[in-house]
This record gives structure tokens, C-alpha cells and sequence, in this order.
């Protein structure tokens, strides 16, 4: 399971830096703790990014990012729980992106949209 969930993590960099809106630096919003937030970060200045981590508890990144709706700051949400993640993209948060590898995950993580993927790992606006 933790393989698993570091593999869906590792997902969500992947969006991040594949991503042609993004340059070398991201901006990662997550209540995740301490140990998920590093290994994200490793990893992707291991592949020439620079990261920045706002942690912070659920409700705080939740209004934080309907606060930043008109001039978003984050590049990925990263595991906020399904509730938020859904309000925020009923609201019109995210942005549609669908990486090339995205036909490998099970069907269960992919959203119909494109907007998210239901392993904690979302791509705002």
C-alpha cells in the first residue's frame, strides 16, 4: 500500500513538471505530513525543479485556494481529502490535464474530466 502511494504521488510531480504552464519551480499546496512533502520534493529536484511546500491543515488550503480562484498560486493540491477536492472542482478550480502515462492507472484514479485523480493528487489552475 505505501509502495502505492508513493507511486501515485510521484504521479502527481509528474503532471506538475510535465506540464507546459510550468516552468522550473512549483508551487505544492498539502496537508500531507512531513515525510510525504520531502519525498515529493526530492524527487523533483532530482529532475531540476525547484519546490516550494505550503503545508497547512485541510480547511486552511481549502480556502486559501477559493481565495486564490481569480490568481492561483498553487500548481498542485496534493492530498486533500475527496470532499474538498470535489467542492473545489464543482467551483471551477482546477484545470483540465491528462499526462501521456495517464492510460496506465486504474480507471478508479482518473477523473472523467481530467481535473484530478482520486490518489490525493490534484492539479489546480
Amino acid at each position: 500500500m505505501h509502495q502505492i502511494k508513493r507511486l501515485l504521488t510521484l504521479a502527481a510531480v509528474l503532471i506538475a513538471v510535465t506540464s507546459p504552464a510550468l516552468a522550473n519551480s512549483l508551487v505544492v499546496y498539502s496537508p500531507q505530513g512531513e515525510e510525504n512533502v520531502q519525498w515529493i520534493v526530492d524527487q523533483a529536484k532530482a529532475a531540476g525543479y525547484d519546490v516550494q511546500v505550503l503545508r497547512a491543515p485541510g480547511g486552511e488550503l481549502f480556502d486559501r485556494l477559493v481565495a486564490e480562484k481569480n490568481n492561483p498560486q498553487a500548481d498542485v493540491v496534493l492530498g486533500m481529502v475527496d470532499t474538498s477536492m470535489a467542492l473545489l472542482k464543482k467551483n471551477g478550480l482546477f484545470q483540465p490535464y491528462t499526462p501521456a502515462w495517464a492510460a496506465d492507472l486504474p480507471a478508479q484514479y482518473k477523473d472523467k474530466e481530467g481535473l484530478s485523480t482520486n490518489s490525493g493528487a490534484h492539479r489546480s489552475s
